[in-house]
């Protein structure tokens, strides 16, 4: 039969492992296909903001025109680059491979675990193994439908690097060699960030090269590993590393006589050329802006700045039990993964290779939910392993054919259990897509009004989205988002002075227009000034806060480009971190104002009381707000909501004129907003809640419930 052929086996067992995964991924696009709101123009929305700074790559190089090209723009970038290639070799749509190609490259990492399982003389265990962490949550949360980014392959590459060290270890054959420096190269073209995880794997090979020297003094085949790993790892472009390690493939394959005469040569120029080329700079430096948890940022002038890092949920510290459940799907399934991983190291020596995967997935627990996914094959292997270990200790308690009957059943039901969690987890969670098709609307009128030089100003998670269906300009984004970079749009949403935003739009707008042109894009940020610094000291001011002060008396510099601002409606949820990066002092690093900010879903009516979530009370027969902050007076309660027609109604009431808050219930999101008299007054609230827009400065462009667009004024 062909099933007894080793090699047909491993594939129909990878091709079953990938269907289950596959077809897992699909839920989620069956599941909402009749929701309209997901979609735009019949084509699923991207369901992470950073999907659409790849899908912005991919798109440019599948229109080809150099003239709608942003200088931001990852256009020579892996991830673009492959659906640019899917693009051209598939029929299908560029907007449906940017949804379905995480789908089918997650599923890949059923191979190298399957491989590994054949490497341990246990194909049960990595078939097992494949199952479960093909849909683990965090794996799966981070790889699903839609979610267009590097995630769908960031541990499919390691887990190939590991098969390939543990054959290398094992068999000593030179093919893994080989295997392992292409996985190394190809990863880091993938994910520049790799280094760390590549470091960490070369330090364990050293270390176990090292014992089977002292035990075997045996070396040429660590050595030789080790220096194409060297090679394979230097700080160069992957072309240059691509040649260097092909001239030493041909030196091992075709002339080995000759390789294994000079190796300690080859060696020796290995590591000088790693040192060289600065290998050896970075082996933590990936990981640093994950464990820097400094509320301020510090520049030339020695201003402060709010940390962005302090607003970003998944890089926040996250408890052993979500860590757990997101690894394994349950806290039991985890701890049993544990047991099963110490066994799993006492039988296979040589897989302590895998210690680095595991420890980046226990540094979720103080760097953020993110690094949770790298711990996820591991545990799935090491629980995998656990099972078959059970099954079948408690086979031998019977004979014969039933004994192996009821190892095979132990192994399905064990396995089943273990998947069953994550099976409620796929069919339980709701991933909304990045915003609802009206949003899209809004941006995709603007693309038909404005060009590829016009400036829109978001905020920062909504500038890959801003790029990608409008094709203009953005001030700050998913990777320009530092402390520094968030002020003025920090500034321009938070401000009571229409005027001064817009200042602040035109003058911030002049200085990127610079930086672009003086290509300060590619220098590091150390080396850049901050636009609020350089405005400081470019109008002859010593203290930040003075230029601030007399900033509608500053002159900017004309430019054609128009200027429009997107205001989304989830902008209201995350508005209170918004106001951080602007109501601090810059020169003191000190906290300017205590700000009332608070919007909540979730409420109940109990006579003239209206209970919001955490313990937040509207006491409206006192006319009192009772919040952790302390107990506030109401000045206005506002109700706002939209007619048949779109057109927003507000109603007002004023029931303390020395009330020092204000209630707004917003009927159109089914929200409570309570918000002191300051920021009622700034341009976002102004703008978005209210339409409450000065004519001589903002023009409307777009205003819709969950989207509004305003063009400014150009000074």
């Amino acid at each position: 039969m062909l099933t007894k052929n080793e090699n047909i086996k491993i594939l129909l067992l990878i091709l079953l492992a990938f269907t289950f995964s596959f077809v897992a991924r699909l839920y989620w696009i069956v599941d909402n296909n009749n929701i309209e709101h997901y979609k735009f123009n019949n084509e699923y929305i991207l369901t992470t903001n950073d999907a659409f700074y790849w899908a912005e790559g991919a798109k440019d190089l599948i229109i080809g025109d150099e003239n709608l090209i942003s200088e931001r723009s990852p256009i020579r970038s892996a991830m673009a680059n492959l659906a640019y290639l899917f693009y051209k070799i598939t029929p299908i749509s560029m907007e449906s491979l940017f949804v379905y190609m995480p789908i089918f490259f997650s599923s890949l990492i059923v191979i190298p675990l399957i491989l590994l399982g054949k490497k341990l003389n246990n194909l049960s265990v990595g078939f097992m193994a494949a199952l479960i962490a093909s849909i683990a949550n965090s794996y799966y949360n981070r790889t699903m439908a839609g979610y267009f980014d590097t995630d769908f392959l960031n541990i499919v590459f390691p887990m190939f690097m590991i098969w390939s060290l543990y054959s290398a270890i094992q068999t000593k054959e030179n093919k893994y060699i080989v295997f392992t420096a292409i996985e190394i190269i190809l990863y880091r073209y993938w994910y520049p960030q790799s280094y760390a995880l590549e470091f960490a794997f070369f330090s364990i090979i050293v270390l176990i090269a090292f014992i089977e020297f002292l035990k075997t003094k045996e070396y040429k085949y660590n050595l030789t590993l080790l220096s194409f790993m060297l090679l394979s790892m230097m700080m160069l472009d992957s072309i240059y590393r691509v040649i260097i390690v092909s001239i030493l493939f041909l030196l091992l394959f075709y002339k080995k006589s000759f390789f294994y005469k000079n190796l300690k040569y080859i060696v020796f120029i290995s590591i000088a050329l790693f040192i060289i080329s600065g290998g050896l700079n970075p082996i933590i430096g990936q990981l640093k802006n994950y464990l820097i948890r400094d509320i301020v940022q510090y520049e030339g002038l020695g201003l402060h700045f709010y940390a962005v890092m302090n607003t970003i949920p998944e890089v926040q510290a996250i408890n052993f039990e979500t860590m757990a459940i997101r690894t394994s799907g349950s806290l039991i399934a985890f701890m049993f993964a544990l047991l099963g991983y110490v066994l799993l190291l006492f039988k296979y020596r040589i897989l302590i290779i895998t210690l680095p995967m595991l420890a980046l997935g226990f540094l979720s627990l103080f760097a953020g939910l993110r690094f949770t996914i790298y711990a996820v094959p591991i545990m799935a292997l090491s629980v995998s392993y656990l099972i078959y270990l059970v099954s079948v200790f408690l086979a031998k308690k019977f004979e014969g054919k039933l004994s192996k009957i009821v190892k095979n059943y132990l192994l399905i039901i064990l396995t089943f259990l273990v998947l069953l969690p994550n099976l409620i987890h796929i069919n339980k969670y709701f991933a909304y897509p990045t915003v609802p098709k009206q949003v899209v609307q809004s941006l995709d009128e603007l693309n038909k009004i404005s060009n590829i030089n016009d400036y829109t100003i978001g905020w920062w998670s909504y500038g890959y989205l801003i790029r990608y269906y409008t094709e203009t300009n953005t001030l700050i984004d998913g990777g320009l988002h530092r402390g520094s970079d968030n002020f003025p749009t920090s500034f321009i949403f938070t401000t009571t002075s229409q005027d001064e935003a817009v200042k602040m739009a035109n003058l911030t707008i002049s200085y990127d227009k610079k930086r672009i042109e003086n290509k300060e894009l590619d220098k590091p940020p150390k080396d850049v000034k901050s636009f609020i610094e350089q405005m400081t000291v470019d109008n002859g001011f010593k203290d930040t806060n003075l230029f601030l002060e007399n900033i509608q008396n500053i002159k900017t510099e004309p430019f054609n480009e128009d200027i429009y601002l997107f205001l989304p409606a989830k902008v209201l949820t995350m508005f209170s971190r918004i106001i951080e990066f602007s109501n601090m002092d810059l020169m003191t690093g000190k906290k300017l104002e205590k700000i009332v900010y608070y919007n909540s879903k979730s409420y109940d009516k109990k006579d003239k009381k209206i209970i919001l979530d955490n313990r937040v009370s509207i006491d409206l027969h006192n006319n009192k707000v009772f919040m952790s902050s302390g107990i506030h007076t109401i000045n206005e309660f506002i109700t706002t909501k939209y007619d048949e027609n779109k057109n927003l109604q507000i109603s007002r009431k004023t029931l303390n004129k020395n009330g020092k808050v204000n209630i707004i219930f917003l009927e159109e999101y089914n929200m409570y907003l309570v918000i002191d008299n300051k920021l009622i007054d700034s341009v976002f609230i102004k703008l978005f809640v209210f339409e409450d827009y000065d004519k001589d400065l903002f023009t409307p462009v777009f205003l819709d419930p969950m989207s509004k667009i305003y063009k400014l004024r150009k000074y």
